[in-house]
This record gives C-alpha cells, structure tokens and sequence, in this order.
C-alpha cells in the first residue's frame, strides 16, 4: 500500500500512512493546542517564580552583627577601618510595629533638667561662649538620653540660648510623627540676663 497524507478540517489533526499503519503526530483540536499552550506558560512562570525565590532567600538571610566604635580619638585608623567594615553589614528585619520599650517622657525630663541647671548654675550670658556650649549641652543630653535604651529611637536634642532684654518670644515647633510612640520633653533654666530652653524630641523608627 503506498504512502499517503491526510488532515482534519483545520483541527490540526495530522496524520502519515504507511502500510495501513496510521500516525497521529498532531492533536484532535485548536482547543487542545491552546489548553497545552497555557499549561506550558503556566510551568514555564512557575519556575522562574520559583527561581527568584532562591536568589532572594539566599541574599536575605544575614546575621545580625554589632560593632562596637573605638572611643580613642589617637587611634584614628582603627576607626575608619570600623566604619568602613560598618557599611557593609547587613541586619535582619525585626518585624516589629512597637518598640520594646517606649520612651518615658518623664524619666528624660528630670534627667535634662538636671543636667541644664548643673551646667549653666553659675554662667552669665556671653553669646560667643554659649555658641560652643550649646553643642556641649546637646551632646551631653543625648548620651544622657541614649543611658535610657529606649530601643529604635532617634533623638533631635535643640538647646537654646536667648538673651532677656525686655523682648517677648515665642518659640514653636511642628512634627509628622506618630503619637502613639513618638514624643517630646523640655527643660528650662532661667537668669536674670538669659533664659535656656532645651527641647529633646523621641521619634520611634520601625
């Protein structure tokens, strides 16, 4: 019987025959041929998704790591080697909403006044000197401030010098912050030529 060749109305139905042996090398329909189409795209998704998967769990386990800075200002190397090795750590996320310990408005404000009428008990008004000791005060307060371990807060301390002379003042401050967490507290020293007015704001970074 010799060699013929058939095919089905369009269907992509394909058929060889040869020696009354027939062949089917196509499929029965077009619908067919579309349903194994989407099921190979649908593998082929499946593993590139999968794929990414990996690459991204691999890169996102890390270790969480503390370097502890040098406090010596003499060994000046030392610290830029830390600093550069502090760039390259990676922290794993804590997935916390809330901190650990919220900050108490209370307990900050006893300290900062403390330490204000300390320092300033026996200094008069001298606007050159004040220019260098409000940036003492302010780091002063903010290592007080950190002794707390309030856990993933950010401090902005402002101290301010102003001189009394006769004037009236009004100082104000506006924040975007969450009030559930973040706050402020103020301490003020007053003399009979100056007034101090130091103002530490908390703000919780998740």
């Amino acid at each position: 019987m010799g060699d013929a060749a058939s095919s089905s109305g369009g269907c992509g139905l394909t058929a060889s025959v040869s020696g009354g042996m027939i062949y089917n090398f196509g499929v029965s329909s077009a619908s067919t041929v579309s349903g194994f189409l989407r099921q190979f795209y649908f593998v082929t998704f499946l593993l590139q998704y999968a794929q990414i998967l990996r690459e991204r769990l691999r890169d996102s386990f890390h270790d969480v790591q503390y370097v502890e800075p040098p406090f010596d200002d003499s060994i000046a190397d030392i610290g830029k080697e830390w600093k550069s090795a502090l760039a390259k750590l990676k922290f794993s996320n804590s997935y916390r909403m809330e901190p650990m310990k919220k900050f108490q408005a209370h307990s900050v404000e006893i300290k900062i006044q403390q330490i204000l009428t300390e320092t300033l008990k026996d200094v008069r008004y001298d606007d050159k000197a004040f220019s260098h000791l409000s940036l003492e005060l302010a780091d002063q307060m903010l290592l007080a401030v950190k002794e707390f371990g309030f856990h993933r807060y950010k401090f902005i301390i402002k101290v301010l010098f102003i001189q009394k002379t006769g004037q009236a003042i009004n100082i104000a401050s506006r924040w975007i912050w969450d009030v559930a967490w973040d706050s402020w507290v103020q301490a003020k020293h007053e003399t009979e030529t100056y007034v101090a007015l130091a103002l530490v704001f908390a703000l919780y970074c998740e």
